[in-house]
């Protein structure tokens, strides 16, 4: 009888799915991975990649997995029901240490990272912790709520702080050629070309400030959806404005994107015509911008006495671009 062939183990076990992350679900194991090992630490491994390219492609495919908002909807509703397995070995949206690699990711150097990143953590938050009671408790052992609080939250707002100041300095510049740029009828050759070549410059500067706006507004509705539903990061945000802490300026930085969101839309009235139908696409984050702004401002200040009597009468936002 001759010898028989060794199957090759390159084929998945049966029970096994691979998601587009490389997260990988083993239905038949009930030991979660070593610390170091398991779906989790590959994700993690590949949002913290030297290379931005991968690292976008596997926040945006957690943000299409994981972190969409029909599977966090899911995942919610099992967690209400008690069927979910945190320990099951397979990647949880909860879970602590890839919600922190997640907060770490949003003040990326490179903005698309940093956009995908903040996305998912909205997604989180609105889809996920606002229906789960775990998030709503002030226990101080709780690992989310000590993420939330004491990572997310100042975290967010170095990102509010970040943007806020990208977006005024490209703010100025877009002022300073909108001020300036602009051709008639008996401008000379000369003239007309470094107009166009300012034309070409403050169009990068729109489209620059369109990515800052867009991750601002994410990286506030997503601070907003803390506010309302983790007490722990209210309390974090309410040091007041006597306190040097970083958070104590939370207030002063909501106020100032109102003011920059006013000041922006009043430059795309003063372009040109063909200028305004190019950017019309920057109007829509600025508003939402506004709008996350003033529902954090509202739910920071509900019923927050201590805070409120910290305010002094004479605060005012930081100058905006005119």
């Amino acid at each position: 009888m001759g010898k028989q062939s060794k199957r090759k183990g390159g084929k998945r076990k049966s029970g096994q799915q691979t998601r587009p992350t490389g997260l990988v679900d083993d239905v038949q194991s009930s030991n979660p991975p070593a610390a170091g090992e398991g779906p989790v630490a590959n994700v993690i491994k590949k949002i913290r990649h030297g290379d931005p390219r991968v690292r976008h492609a596997a926040l945006v495919a957690l943000s299409s997995t994981l972190y969409d908002s029909s599977s966090l909807s899911s995942a919610a509703a099992d967690a209400g029901m008690g069927n979910f397995r945190r320990d099951s070995g397979a990647a949880s949206a909860n879970n602590p240490t890839l919600l922190r690699a997640l907060a770490e990711r949003i003040l990326d150097p490179d903005v698309p990272c940093a956009t995908a990143a903040a996305g998912c953590l909205s997604n989180y938050v609105g889809f996920y912790a606002a229906s789960v009671s775990g998030m709503t408790v002030t226990n101080e052992e709780s690992e989310e709520v000590n993420v939330a609080s004491e990572v997310m939250v100042p975290i967010m707002l170095q990102r509010v702080q970040m943007s806020l100041e990208a977006v005024n300095s490209l703010g100025e510049k877009i002022s300073e050629s909108v001020n300036t740029t602009g051709t008639s009828a008996a401008a000379s050759s000369a003239t007309a070309k470094n107009n166009k070549i300012g034309s070409q410059a403050n169009e990068k500067h729109w489209l620059s400030s369109q990515e800052q706006w867009e991750i601002l507004s994410l990286t506030l509705q997503t601070l907003a959806g803390l506010i309302e539903n983790c007490p722990m990061a209210v309390q974090r945000m309410s040091g007041g404005f006597s306190s040097s802490t970083t958070t104590s300026n939370v207030f002063a930085s909501l106020l100032q994107v109102l003011a920059l969101s006013a000041n922006f839309l009043k430059l795309l009235d003063r372009e040109n015509v063909a200028v305004q139908q190019q950017n019309q696409k920057c109007e829509e984050p600025i508003l939402d911008a506004a709008t996350n702004s003033a529902r954090a401002l509202h739910s920071l200040l509900d019923e927050n006495d201590s805070l409120i009597a910290s305010i002094p009468t004479t605060v005012k936002p930081a100058t905006a671009p005119s």
